[in-house]
């Protein structure tokens, strides 16, 4: 007895959503709202440069290029192709920022490694 006053109630309703519907009805749902996603390719991530200058040239800086170089890909997943580019074109400069500053850093290092070794020749 319970069960038919359920029963009767959804008749009054209408079917349930979603049930005898099929799945390429054009009807006004949720589906409206998906992109297709992006076509090309995704610009480069430049995560090997980034890893690259972290261990070898600039710690600091390599970090930062990392974590641009991070987002480029789920950036571009998700459709946000402007900020994928602006992920990279940074991933881009740092790494070159930490590159610069790391080669500047080591020939500093050996000049003053050389002018060691010829101040301590003398004596």
């Amino acid at each position: 007895m319970a069960r038919d006053r359920y029963d009767d109630e959804d008749d009054e309703r209408g079917p349930p959503r979603g049930r005898g519907r099929s799945r390429d009805d054009d009807d006004d749902d949720d589906d409206d709202d998906y992109e297709a996603p992006r076509r090309g390719t995704p610009p480069p991530n430049y995560l090997v440069q980034s890893i690259l200058v972290t261990l070898c040239c600039c710690l600091p800086f390599g970090i930062v290029a990392i974590v641009y170089a991070a987002q480029v890909n789920s950036k571009w997943q998700s459709g946000d192709s402007a900020g994928a580019r602006r992920a990279s074109d940074a991933a881009k400069m740092w790494s070159w920022i930490g590159f610069g500053i790391g080669i500047v850093a080591n020939l500093i290092g050996v000049a003053i490694q050389v002018m060691a070794a010829q101040a301590g020749g003398v004596r």
